[in-house]
């Protein structure tokens, strides 16, 4: 232990000398951008890198010395998606035990590009960042440009770009491990609290139907699934739009909005009107007859559709195991990519549904209905109650606390109509008592606008945590510090729950004051370009995202979206002691 604190006591003397400019990386490292090919809107191009003898590179992988070989693309003009591949890489032997993976000699990182228009040039700023070692090791930082035009081709450099497509094992193996992990993250969103109010009341609506015919069970299941896979496939057009125009992208980022947020409160506030039996939502019968000459579809399914879409939006929220990966590869792919990684998250979210069409007797596995239905009923009306306040408070940083208790006033409003609806419409009429619901909800909305205009966004932190905006993290890692940045925000619920059972815990506390730690938190409950940033300078696009920053790591280690305690005392620990 003492050996290899006291070789990373001479690695960080050496990079000190490095970055005075002691040793000049170009004397050691070429790197260039070469052209391949670039034909029917794909290019193949690679950075090749020519090492001098004795010289090695780090592959993408976070080993115990150095720092990986990262490429960034920026100002991308034409460019639909890229995949950088990293070749097999060399396995190391390091001073004082450690074993690393990277590169000697001669290498080519390939770059496949698919574009947009295959008419048109393609155009890229590339920020390489890699570590350059022999027994010191210089931190290179590089940026290269390349423009190419339809129709080039180079046959010597194609060849040798292709050479190392082959070499490379991991390719395919990533996408499908990617894949596995999106339909893993989507089976656990149904369990997350923001969704599991809805699934339990499926299952309630299952239950009440398991002795009817088995192609009733298939047409709600069905319903759902097609909800939820339209709702993911809306999201990647989405997507894809922002990324051509260069608009900010990430996982839950409507929830951004306030009147997004304050439209899912006012829906989730009629679902559990409907739950807690104020009133049934019906299809009118004219709509009802329209859709079923237009489709040949009962008009049920068009309810399980539109409650497959309610479960897709309320699991935006929050970030399960294995989401934050699967949304980081989706997001920064192609189109075809995006699709892929969103149907397979809507795929996992599905999958209890998909299992009661093969096998609809599942549901004889459940117990009995009885009066004990009426009671879950009722729990699960309270729970989507629940997630009501829950937005109001969301909504409250948004548009302030005089906003919060104006939307809530004309939610509880909406909500008493809709309680006490038959004794009103008897006293006014149907069209009086619908022309309130519409006042009532306009007036809502304005509010909400006019708030959300005219509020100051203000962050204010517990003495614990200290305000990302106003913290240097560079000079803090001079500075010996071991940096914890928490980007969280108030409508991530998988945020405050690691909040309420990792981060408020009196150990965690006790870890955070310690003087070579510092504690920071990222708000991003309302957009922030400076949190944006530092997601993506992670390869991060959902949240939330805890990131340690220190000498060990300058660039920073993403921890799971999950935390443990002794997981996260143990890694601070870690960090302190390379300190």
């Amino acid at each position: 232990m003492l050996k290899r604190i006291l070789l990373q006591i001479v690695l960080t003397l050496c990079l000190s000398q490095a970055y005075a400019n002691i040793w000049d990386h170009n004397q050691y490292a070429k790197n260039t951008v070469i052209t391949g090919k670039y034909e029917n809107g794909e290019a193949l191009l690679g950075i090749h890198f020519q090492l001098e003898d004795g010289w090695k590179i780090y592959d993408n992988v976070q080993h115990d010395l150095g720092f990986p070989t990262s490429v960034e693309f920026l100002k991308t003009r034409n460019i639909d998606g890229m995949e950088v591949v990293f070749p097999k890489s060399t396995r190391f032997e390091e001073e004082g035990g450690f074993i690393t993976h990277g590169y000697k000699n001669d290498v080519v990182l390939p770059i496949k590009i698919t574009v947009i228009d295959a008419v048109q040039d393609i155009s890229a700023k590339l920020e390489l960042s890699f570590a350059l070692c022999r027994e010191v090791c210089i931190p290179v930082a590089k940026t290269l440009y390349v423009i190419v035009p339809p129709g080039e081709y180079n046959k010597k450099n194609y060849k040798l770009i292709k050479s190392y497509i082959a070499k490379s094992t991991s390719a395919g193996q990533s996408l499908l491990w990617i894949v596995i992990s999106a339909i893993i993250a989507g089976f656990i969103l149904n369990f997350m609290p923001c969704v599991l109010p809805v699934l339990f009341l499926k299952i309630f609506h299952f239950m009440e139907k398991r002795k009817e015919q088995k192609e009733d069970i298939i047409l709600i299941s069905l319903g759902t699934i097609l909800g939820i896979f339209f709702t993911f496939f809306v999201f990647s057009l989405f997507v894809f739009a922002l990324k051509i125009t260069g608009q900010n992208i990430g996982w839950g980022l409507h929830f951004q909005s306030p009147v997004f947020i304050a439209s899912l409160a006012i829906i989730v506030t009629i679902f559990a009107c409907n739950i807690l039996g104020f009133f049934t939502i019906n299809i009118p019968n004219g709509l009802s007859n329209r859709i079923n000459k237009m489709t040949n579809v009962d008009s049920r399914f068009a309810k399980h559709f539109f409650t497959g879409i309610l479960v897709t939006i309320l699991a935006t929220p929050c970030s399960a195991p294995f989401l934050g990966t699967a949304i980081a590869f989706a997001l920064t792919g192609s189109y075809f990519q995006i699709s892929l990684i969103f149907a397979s998250i809507a795929l996992g979210l599905s999958l209890p549904y998909i299992a009661l069409i093969f096998w609809p007797n599942l549901l004889y596995l459940l117990p009995k209905p009885g009066k004990w239905m009426d009671t879950l009923k009722k729990i699960m009306g309270i729970f989507l109650v629940a997630t009501a306040l829950w937005l109001i408070f969301v909504i409250k940083q948004q548009i302030g606390a005089l906003g919060m208790i104006i939307f809530a006033l004309e939610l509880i409003v909406i909500f008493q109509f809709l309680k006490f609806q038959n004794n009103i419409i008897n006293f006014i009429g149907k069209k009086a008592f619908t022309i309130l619901i519409v006042l009532n909800l306009s007036m809502a909305f304005i509010a909400v606008n006019y708030f959300h205009s005219t509020h100051n966004v203000t962050n204010n932190q517990s003495s614990q945590w200290q305000d990302y905006h106003q913290i240097d993290i560079a000079k803090e890692i001079a500075d010996n510090k071991v940096v914890f940045v928490n980007i969280t925000a108030d409508w991530c619920i998988t945020c405050k729950f690691n909040e309420l059972r990792v981060l408020s815990r009196k150990e965690i506390k006790e870890l955070f004051n310690l003087k070579e730690v510092i504690a920071v938190k990222a708000d991003y409950t309302n957009y922030d370009k400076k949190i944006q940033k530092l997601l993506h300078s992670v390869n991060r696009f959902a949240i939330p995202t805890y990131i340690i920053f220190s000498k060990k790591h300058p660039k920073g280690l993403v921890l799971g979206e999950l935390l443990g305690v002794d997981s996260l005392k143990q890694q601070v620990q870690d960090e302190i002691s390379a300190l």
